[in-house]
């Protein structure tokens, strides 16, 4: 149902009608073309003398039914500042395409620009392309390889951008984006354009490696790049080069060819704790997410019998007890913790997984992490050589937020007793001055991390899902409730011939 509203500007009215998911951008580009004013992007929208945000539709703007607002000019010039956090959507079937960390992924822009540069910034940013992306797959069922092409789309709560077209002509103003945070969504539209005989383009890919190394043999202080065309070919990973050997008469021209530096090689730590684990989330295979039927939630009767077993004997009126015996008797049923498994969460998503006694002090958790775990920029080195507080980090409960460590004063407090962590316990790492780290935990530990499918608990979860069920078919259930059966049954529930 449409709603009514009006806009005043210099002892003028202008009324209208907007429907419930118009924006309230709209509505400042409809009163400034009748008031005249050529500029719409130094003009604002208050109600009550409070600015409104131009993003919102109408039914979420809170505004009451005909309600009246005030065209008033903006006191910035050249557009405000906003902050502006990209969600990216992995493009589908795109094996080149890696997550970008979520630090890189918040930016400050001007209201005036444009979406176009506001991805082309966030594509120099990331270093990956985002516009103009290509790719391909193998499809082994048809035995063809698929050349694709990715467009990009852009969603916010105000609408749907996809064409490039509408990109360049688009600001984040005219989106109702004028200050404060917002976010966007980034998807890709895959659009095939050509496919090619699987066998016969591998068959080209060896043949061309085939010359590479035979050019390579004939001259080997000339590698000769092999060009790219019209796809965007997998990033392997950057290793060391090997020094060239020294040619001699009896000797013929080798080329090693480069290897991954092994762990002897990496620098190691002082002491390697036991149960010390590092995931990465950029290892992480990902799993199709399928909801489970709501059948699967239904209750047996053996959960039913169990269930009503469990609150009879709650409802069971025992003797009566004091305080003092109550707190001894949930003491003794209580477990008892006597080592702690503590998951670290740094703001990159990796995860470390330390082993500690349940008597153990915060003091030994924050030595362990700054001695041997967390990578130390010079700020940080500094702040722990010098006489203020040493501890530059914040560990909290992931939910509820409760701080555990703030500062030195808290190195006396125990891990189970006084923190109240049990034998399980996530932490949330974060630093109280924000850094421009790419990763925060050191190199070592980075080259041997795994992957976080390889967690106990998703193992378990995952063999929980692909075990097959037992699924009994309608005769074995009807055989199972007859009567004439094995079980026994009285003779008044027999069915008579007749």
């Amino acid at each position: 149902m449409p709603q009514s509203v009006t806009v005043t500007y210099k002892f003028r009215e202008f009324k209208t009608s907007l429907s419930a998911s118009a924006t309230l951008s709209q509505l400042l580009e409809q009163s400034c073309a009748y008031f005249h004013v050529s500029d719409s992007s130094s003009f604002e929208l208050h109600y009550r003398n409070n600015e409104i945000d131009l993003s919102l539709p109408f039914r979420l703007a809170n505004l009451p039914q005909g309600s009246k607002l005030t065209l008033v000019k903006s006191g910035s010039s050249g557009g405000a500042s906003v902050t502006i956090k990209l969600q990216v959507i992995a493009p589908e079937r795109d094996p080149t395409f890696e997550q970008p960390p979520p630090s890189k992924l918040v930016q400050k822009f001007r209201s005036t620009d444009g979406l176009f540069d506001v991805i082309l910034k966030y594509e120099s940013i990331l270093e990956t392309k985002l516009l103009d992306r290509t790719s391909y797959y193998d499809d082994t069922k048809i035995g063809k390889r698929v050349y694709c092409e990715y467009q990009p789309v852009v969603q916010n709560i105000s609408g749907v951008i996809e064409n490039a077209e509408d990109l360049k002509s688009t600001s984040l103003r005219s989106l109702g984006i004028t200050k404060g945070n917002h976010s966007l969504r980034l998807q890709f539209r895959r659009v095939e354009v050509r496919a090619e005989d699987l066998e016969k383009v591998k068959k080209d890919e060896e043949v061309k490696a085939e010359e590479v190394k035979e050019e390579e043999a004939r001259d080997p202080t000339e590698v000769k790049e092999v060009k790219e065309v019209n796809i965007q070919e997998p990033k392997e990973p950057e290793v060391p080069k090997k020094p060239k050997e020294h040619l001699t008469d009896n000797s013929q021209a080798t080329v090693d060819p480069p290897s991954i530096p092994s762990t002897a090689s990496l620098p190691s730590p002082a002491k390697v704790l036991p149960g010390l684990e590092v995931y990465s989330p950029k290892l992480t295979k990902r799993v199709s997410h399928q909801d489970p039927d709501d059948s699967v939630y239904d209750m047996t009767v053996e959960q039913a019998r169990a269930y009503q077993a469990l609150l009879s004997k709650r409802a069971t009126n025992g003797p009566m007890m004091t305080r003092a015996q109550r707190e001894k008797l949930n003491s003794s049923r209580s477990p008892v913790v006597t080592e702690c498994i503590i998951r670290v969460r740094f703001p990159d998503l990796t995860t470390v997984q330390l082993i500690l006694s349940a008597s153990d002090t915060l003091k030994e958790l924050y030595s362990t992490l700054v001695e041997q775990v967390i990578y130390l920029n010079d700020k940080e080195r500094a702040s722990l050589d010098g006489e203020e507080d040493p501890v530059f980090f914040e560990l909290m409960t992931l939910h509820p937020q409760v701080k555990v460590l703030t500062s030195s004063k808290d190195f006396g407090k125990q891990l189970v007793s006084h923190c109240g962590l049990g034998r399980r316990s996530l932490l949330v790492y974060r630093e109280k001055k924000p850094s421009d780290k790419d990763h925060y935990v050191r190199e070592e530990y980075l080259a041997n991390a795994k992957p976080l499918n390889d967690m106990g608990e998703i193992r378990l979860e995952e063999a929980m899902t692909t075990e097959p069920e037992l699924k009994k078919s309608a005769n074995e259930i009807a055989r199972g409730l007859r009567p004439n059966g094995t079980k026994k049954v009285p003779k008044w529930f027999k069915f008579g011939k007749k």
